[in-house]
């Protein structure tokens, strides 16, 4: 209904955009997503357009996306509805998150980490994405944390992301500009992953 998606921002109702910015993620952030081969399984948290779900159909893997719903439906719904996609309810705040270990390949949070909690609990929250998936986690800061603080070109070397990538312990981290909102990204190899894709 009219109210479900009352929220929803201008751009989001262009799916031919959201497709756009989707691929311009992928093929910086995961490009063996866009290539047939053995399926993977994707989850995007707070997946707002849900453009990846196309992509991830296109090429033979698995998507599911989560939002937090709390008992009153997503803005988004029109657009999930429209893709074929049911989001979950998902309250990022809530750890440890409701996923079993192991269970999906890839992860993708973009610009929803800030609604998890504080900066101080960025850490945590990640470290919990990394449980939850086999082989990456991808994550776009939002404008209103970090970025607005250091400036993509500074942040990388800041104490906040060298404290960010000691905590994670293992595999390779990357960090990365977001092709679509240039804003900061942590890319997140998880052990035993580096070099495969």
């Amino acid at each position: 209904d009219s109210s479900t998606s009352r929220g929803l921002g201008d751009v989001y109702k262009r799916q031919g955009y959201n497709l756009l910015r989707e691929l311009s993620r992928m093929a910086s952030f995961a490009p063996e997503l866009l290539q047939h081969g053995p399926s993977q399984s994707v989850l995007e948290l707070s997946a707002g357009s849900a453009a990846a779900a196309e992509i991830c159909k296109e090429y033979g893997h698995s998507y599911k996306p989560v939002d937090y719903l709390g008992g009153r439906g997503s803005v988004y719904a029109l657009l999930h509805h429209y893709l074929g996609v049911d989001a979950d309810d998902f309250n990022g705040t809530q750890r440890p998150y409701k996923f079993d270990t192991d269970s999906v390949d890839y992860i993708f949070c973009y610009q929803a980490i800030d609604a998890y909690g504080s900066e101080e609990e960025y850490l945590a929250c990640i470290q919990e994405m990394g449980r939850i998936a086999r082989k990456k986690v991808v994550v776009v800061f939002n404008i209103t944390d970090i970025n607005v603080f250091y400036g993509p070109l500074m942040l990388a070397n800041s104490e906040f992301c060298q404290n960010l990538q000691a905590g994670l312990g293992g595999g390779e981290v990357a960090w990365e500009i977001c092709p679509a909102t240039k804003l900061f990204a942590l890319l997140w190899t998880l052990p035993g992953w580096e070099n495969q894709d």
